[in-house]
């Protein structure tokens, strides 16, 4: 079997003869929201220019849905229908994403994109990319730019969708450089490899509902839904003291001994009636 080409190794795909290189500009929004069963929904707009065909929207599925997978799929299905040859300039990528693609890239195709978010769809994008021709720009989201709002609105529009958009991840041999070097990783990063490889662990279904329920109430108080990652790490905030920090904790996790927990106890049935006592004025 062929061996696949070093990761900074990039592909040098000659354009049609007589084909004329154009300069195509794409504007892309990613939006994430969680739905009424604690799920997390992701969709992605991307923007070409008014009355465009290539205008697209797409609603991703279940098992790629992230916080940043609406932008990561607009801007695969972008590149996916521009010619190989074309100068692309994608706008819109999270500062995150743009360094995944750019001074982050070797390092983390070295350790085959563990602990990555979006890993798979980086993967796709990075191959997609090392064969084209063309040159490829891609710039942070730009608040100023007016198509700004088209995108989100394409992306807003596919949340309304009835089904899921499939969304291709196979990679080409040629192009494919999954593989993790020994000499560049650690300890940690061997465990989580080895986890992974041995399959998905269980959730806790309690957990699941209390996450949603907090991803619920934060969206109501600010209007912006957070990330399952996100409520994970505020919890751990270093200015929040100790106590309190295992007290959310343990809240997240319905691990304290209280209502549905004696419900399901011989003779302490009792116990799940939760009794609120009024605080009486002076």
């Amino acid at each position: 079997m062929p061996k696949a080409p070093p990761a900074k190794e990039l592909a040098h795909q000659l354009p049609p003869l007589g084909a004329i290189a154009e300069e195509t500009t794409i504007v892309v929004k990613g939006i994430h929201q969680t739905d009424i069963h604690g799920d997390l929904q992701s969709s992605g707009g991307a923007w070409f220019s008014n009355e465009d065909l290539r205008n697209l929207s797409v609603r991703v599925p279940e098992h790629l849905a992230s916080q940043n997978a609406g932008e990561l799929t607009a801007m695969l299905e972008s590149i996916n229908s521009t010619p190989q040859h074309n100068m692309l300039k994608i706008t819109g990528l999270s500062k995150k994403n743009i360094k995944n693609f750019t001074v982050d890239l070797c390092k983390k195709e070295t350790l085959n994109w563990e602990s990555t978010p979006d890993a798979t769809l980086i993967k796709v994008i990075v191959a997609k990319l090392r064969q084209r021709s063309g040159l490829t720009m891609i710039q942070e989201w730009n608040k100023t730019l007016t198509e700004n709002k088209n995108a989100e609105e394409l992306a807003k529009a596919s949340l309304l969708k009835n089904k899921y958009d499939v969304i291709a991840t196979d990679i080409e041999r040629p192009f494919d450089s999954t593989g993790l070097q020994i000499s560049q990783g650690s300890q940690k990063i061997f465990y989580q490899s080895i986890r992974k490889f041995n399959g998905v662990h269980k959730q806790r279904r309690q957990t699941i509902a209390t996450l949603a329920l907090t991803q619920h109430t934060i969206s109501g108080i600010n209007g912006a839904t957070p990330s399952p990652q996100q409520v994970w790490v505020a919890i751990r905030d270093r200015n929040i003291p100790c106590t309190i920090r295992g007290f959310l904790w343990k809240n997240l996790h319905r691990g304290y001994k209280i209502r549905e927990f004696w419900s399901l106890i011989p003779n302490y049935e009792q116990r799940s009636n939760v009794v609120c006592a009024e605080r009486l004025n002076p």
